[in-house]
């Protein structure tokens, strides 16, 4: 190529660059933006799913989860009902129907584990549903951790748990009112019964 020629086309290119330059940044600037743009939408996608896992997991994690203190009144319910008149006697007596056990056995195990009626509801419950022995369910719950955290461990759902323990409440505080009742006066669902200690639908095969 005669010299004449590239001297103009290096004019050529060399004003063109300085056209371009002049109106934008260097390539390393558009590169660096164009990595953080791309950097601000990996991150936002990253959020944006991060979100959407946690509102889809929550359900599962509430209903995996009761609420503690509700578990706990409940349980606390139920040695209460024990404490009143002819309670001890009708809390056991539920107790050993709804689990199959004898009373004394019920009563060995709760001076063993020193745990209120309630609670030794609540570690029989996760026995049976872990495979584990009852006393194995009570050392780990005297590790430290809350029933719900046992059950959490053992993949139990806490929320049968309650229910199945607050049914029990409901049943021994009904019975109580009902024993009031008998005791003070006369009813008809107890009137077969002698309006003693022998009515109350099974009761007296665990008065001891």
């Amino acid at each position: 190529m005669p010299s004449s020629t590239r001297g103009f086309a290096t004019s050529v290119v060399v004003g063109a660059a300085g056209r371009r330059g002049a109106g934008a940044p260097p390539a390393e600037v558009r590169l660096f933006k164009s990595e953080r743009r791309w950097a601000l939408i990996g991150a936002g996608a990253i959020r944006a799913l991060t979100i959407a896992i946690a509102v889809v997991a929550s359900p599962v994690n509430v209903a995996q989860s009761a609420d503690e203190p509700a578990l706990e009144a409940s349980a606390a319910a139920i040695e209460s009902a024990a404490q009143q008149p002819d309670g001890d006697r009708v809390v056991v007596g539920h107790l050993s129907r709804k689990l199959g056990l004898s009373a004394e056995v019920l009563r060995q195990e709760r001076t063993r584990s020193a745990l209120g009626w309630g609670d030794l509801l609540i570690a029989h419950y996760l026995s049976s549903t872990t495979g584990r022995t009852f006393d194995q369910t009570v050392a780990e719950h005297q590790t430290g951790k809350s029933w719900n955290e046992v059950a959490e461990s053992h993949q139990v759902s806490t929320d049968e748990l309650f229910q199945y323990v607050k049914q029990s409440e409901d049943a021994v505080e009904q019975r109580s009112e009902d024993k009031g009742v008998s005791k003070s006066g006369s009813t008809p669902s107890h009137s077969t019964g002698g309006g003693g200690r022998g009515g109350g639908g099974g009761g007296g095969h665990h008065r001891n």
